[in-house]
């Protein structure tokens, strides 16, 4: 299998290996200035995928690597002034050389690793990419089909990564109170099951989805072994759902100059978490999206569904694409002071009848005491009488 393949072999997941054997081909080419692909181009562009063919070579330099005696520090360094990648690139691909050396018994020591950060290329680039506002959103929905509508707005309203999205099951998606749809994620990027939230209005989009979900599969899907429904919600993978995307874009006129995309899908989760975290505590956010924190806090949290719920109600209506986030929001400041005064009116109403009521019960008292008062009287008299009686026979009698 060879040195490269058997530590490739120690990770999952097919984006893992694929990112890391990329970070171990860039470094063999900056040590042995090997310019293999580039060797191997066509009509003069290097190729981007390696062949079989090249990657055994990549495999002879990595073995003859494992048997030199190298400053091995030193080396991490060469590969990481070679390029013109970005800082946080090529840190990520230290660690991945890093972890293969340390796979084959090379230890980078703590003081080793302070030089090897120290001598890092310091190269920060403002991103390229056009920021993703409400009305770009609209426009690539205008020119998305009934299926790339439900995994943009199920981006946009749960912060999912894409190869999270499309490995959701049927039976793993629900609606719940308030039209707002529940997902539950088995395969997360980082190994832990996720529960996600969706708006109302994106879980109308998955239900519009699933209305024609065997039909679509049926006719667009020519192979064989594409038509077989596999009971996943978007059943095609990461990359046709990316290739779909571009298509978007350039019906969109979303395109530089320079042929580049002005959006990448992943672009969807940093607005769900950028608009979401405006309203709802960014702890709340990251325990939603399935971030990667790795604080004791992550260990410790343990919110319940209804706090989570809750929280995702109260600041949703910044996910909304269909009516305008801030306008959405003072309709449904609008008609809670409508709840409200009704509420106040029919609390005024029932201690308005409530005082009737009491009126009504003073009244009744007051007319049987007036009674009662009138029959006292009618009886006084009537002694009075007797006793005036009784003197004026006594005076007689005498």
């Amino acid at each position: 299998m060879g040195t490269i393949g058997e530590f490739l072999e120690t990770y999952e997941k097919e984006s893992t290996r694929y990112g890391y054997a990329s970070a171990l081909y860039l470094f063999f080419d900056a040590i042995y200035r090997l310019r293999l692909r580039e060797r191997a181009a066509k009509d003069g562009k290097p190729i981007k995928r390696v062949t079989p063919e090249l990657r055994e070579q990549y495999e002879i330099y990595a073995r003859q690597y494992l048997s030199e005696s190298r400053d091995h520090a030193q080396d991490i360094v060469t590969f990481s002034k070679a390029g013109n990648g970005q800082t946080k690139s090529i840190k990520s691909a230290q660690s991945t050389i890093i972890e293969w050396m340390d796979f084959h018994g090379i230890t980078i020591e703590h003081r080793e690793r302070k030089i090897i950060k120290t001598k890092t290329p310091k190269r920060y680039k403002i991103s390229k990419s056009v920021a993703l506002t409400l009305e770009r959103i609209r426009t690539i929905l205008h020119h998305a089909d009934a299926r790339m509508k439900g995994v943009i707005y199920v981006l946009l309203a749960s912060g999912l990564r894409i190869g999270e999205v499309v490995s959701i099951q049927l039976g793993d998606f629900e609606e719940i109170e308030g039209g707002i749809g529940k997902l539950f994620i088995r395969d997360s990027k980082t190994g832990r099951e996720i529960m996600a939230l969706i708006t109302p209005e994106a879980t109308r989009a998955v239900k519009e989805w699933l209305k024609i979900r065997t039909k679509y599969i049926h006719e667009k899907c020519v192979a064989e072994h594409l038509r077989m429904d596999d009971g996943h919600l978007f059943p095609f993978c990461r990359a046709a759902v990316e290739l779909t995307f571009r298509n978007i874009l350039q019906r969109a006129g979303f395109v530089n100059p320079d042929g580049s995309m002005q959006h990448h899908i992943h672009q969807f989760r940093a607005y769900h978490s950028s608009q979401l975290k405006l309203r709802v505590h960014p702890e709340i956010v990251e325990y939603l999206i399935g971030g990667h924190s790795g604080s004791i806090a992550a260990v410790y949290r343990k919110y319940t569904f209804e706090q989570v719920l809750e929280a995702y109600r109260d600041g949703m209506d910044a996910l909304y694409v269909e009516v305008d986030p801030v306008i959405k929001k003072k309709y449904d400041e609008q008609v809670g002071e409508i709840k409200n005064l009704r509420t106040s009116q029919e609390h005024q109403g029932e201690n308005m009848r409530t005082i009737l009521r009491t009126l009504d019960e003073y009244q009744s008292q007051l007319t049987r005491l007036r009674r009662e008062k009138d029959e006292l009287v009618y009886r006084m008299n009537l002694v009075e009488k007797r006793v005036d009686n009784l003197v004026a026979g006594n005076s007689k009698g005498k």
